[in-house]
């Protein structure tokens, strides 16, 4: 009969469902954090149990839904206190953005998330701060920043798991893979992506994973850099295959690697493949979309404009 209780309860099974990736248990999960805003006694739950529900959303791939729970949190975030509820919301918020693209608001919000990272209570939260923090600074092209921020929460990761692998750790690695990319590091960054993909692996299995589909992309993008156009189609298409999966096909680094197959596409000579693959993101992105207009001046570059007009 206890309501603090029953939040609490509530809550906790929202929470519970935020690491399953099917349509039945994102029912469950969003039906669980209705219950908790049900059984809220003041603002401070309500924040809480409005910032499970955008977890949730954002789980699954739903932005649209996610940043409608945003808006409700972000109106209640001044009668909020606790520091623990505050980073949770910091964390949704950056990776909502992180997701839109909008890559100066998530470097914002993750800052102030990092501000209140205790490293104790809601530590996993911390490290994810730490990663949206480095994929920003990599998007600005802050590419030595963003390895410094990798590095100190892969230290921070060994103490909070005690040695242990986690997810977070390979959500690390990843990010590292993707900036030591960038810094034309190729075997570095074939060594953190491979590393990240055995934790994956070990922890998720053949489950649907969003941080999977993005290491399948990254190493694909290293195979393609190696002249091994075939051996990158096949990651390429697992990870596309996973977003699909996820519901997430049209999500920021989904259509990154959309524009990845493209260009595998090209590189092989698949014209009529790459033709179909330009219509669809032409149809569902628009032409003036950023990445409708790489696929486009990738194309361009190669002289291979006919093969997509």
């Amino acid at each position: 009969k206890d309501k603090d209780v029953l939040f609490e309860y509530f809550l906790d099974w929202a929470f519970v469902h935020c690491f399953y990736y099917t349509e039945k248990h994102f029912d469950k999960g969003i039906k669980f954090a209705l219950k908790a805003m049900g059984c809220a006694q003041n603002d401070e739950q309500l924040f809480r149990a409005v910032t499970r529900a955008m977890w949730l959303h954002l789980y699954v791939g739903d932005l649209k839904g996610a940043l409608s729970f945003f808006s409700k949190a972000d109106n209640l975030f001044a009668e909020t206190r606790d520091i623990y509820a505050r980073k949770e919301f910091y964390f949704g918020a950056s990776w909502l953005f992180l997701e839109k693209g909008v890559f100066d608001k998530s470097y914002q919000y993750a800052l102030e998330g990092i501000k209140l990272d205790e490293g104790s209570k809601n530590a996993n939260v911390g490290l994810y701060l730490y990663s949206f923090k480095a994929i920003c600074e990599h998007e600005f092209e802050q590419h030595e920043k963003a390895i410094k921020t990798i590095n100190y929460a892969l230290e921070k990761e060994k103490k909070v798991f005690g040695g242990e692998i986690s997810l977070a750790g390979g959500e690390l690695l990843q990010v590292k893979a993707n900036v030591l990319l960038s810094l034309q590091k190729i075997p570095e960054a074939e060594q953190s992506v491979s590393e990240s993909l055995k934790i994956f692996e070990k922890l998720k299995g053949k489950e649907p994973y969003h941080a999977t589909a993005l290491s399948k992309r990254i190493f694909s993008q290293i195979l393609l850099m190696a002249n091994k156009p075939e051996e990158a189609k096949i990651h390429c298409i697992r990870s596309l295959e996973m977003y699909k999966k996820l519901n997430t096909e049209y999500s920021y680094d989904s259509v990154e690697t959309m524009v990845l197959m493209g260009k595998i596409h090209l590189e092989l000579l698949e014209y009529e493949e790459l033709n179909s693959l330009f219509k669809k993101m032409e149809s569902n992105l628009g032409l003036d979309n950023e990445h409708t207009s790489k696929l486009f001046n990738a194309v361009a570059a190669s002289d291979k404009l006919w093969a997509i007009v």
